[in-house]
């Protein structure tokens, strides 16, 4: 473990002299294992193109909720932390398969919420997750209204296009959840 600036530069920075490294062979190598190394301590998301181009992706299947409803309680078991059933439920639904995200969600109740016990609703405002009857009060209004699904679905897919406060991974994401929608709309039951 670093404990001074020093040990933290090395860990951080490669340093290459171009009278002691001979040839582009020898520069690719140094900077495509310090790349590996220093990759396999930083979220995919966060490594640039040109060393991200040059990495294998992994990509794995939701776990099961069998899976993470056990370890979740015996992550709750071990760190004495008070879950509600309902708040476990909340996990499974908000981290989508993946344990890491469920246990980052589960850590974060659980420092806020010291001694007492964790609800559902705690892991939703931690998640994010905006609550069912702000929803359920949207779709009522546009139902009330009289507006199409479809041309919420094509003014929300306008917006998006014009937004610059997201950036194209992120509109890509977007959108094509709205496609996935609007497709569903259009199939002829």
């Amino acid at each position: 473990m670093p404990t001074s600036y020093r040990d933290i530069y090395k860990t951080r920075v490669l340093e290459l002299n171009a009278s002691d490294e001979r040839g582009i062979s020898v520069v690719r190598e140094k900077v495509k294992n310090f790349s590996q190394q220093s990759a396999s301590a930083v979220r995919p998301d966060r490594i640039i193109e040109p060393i991200a181009s040059r990495c294998a992706k992994f990509r794995f299947k939701p776990l099961a909720e069998e899976i993470l409803t056990k370890r979740l309680r015996h992550i709750c078991e071990e760190e004495k932390i008070a879950c509600e059933d309902e708040a476990l439920t909340a996990l499974l639904n908000t981290s989508e398969g993946d344990l890491r995200k469920a246990i980052t969600f589960l850590q974060s109740a659980g420092r806020l919420k010291s001694e007492a016990t964790i609800t559902q609703a705690d892991i939703y405002e931690i998640a994010g997750v905006i609550p069912d009857d702000v929803i359920d009060g949207l779709i009522t209004d546009l139902m009330n209204e009289g507006h199409a699904a479809s041309q919420l679905i094509l003014q929300l897919h306008d917006k998006l296009v014009e937004m610059d406060s997201l950036g194209d991974k992120q509109k890509s994401l977007v959108l094509d959840k709205l496609a996935v929608s609007n497709a569903g709309l259009n199939m002829e039951l």
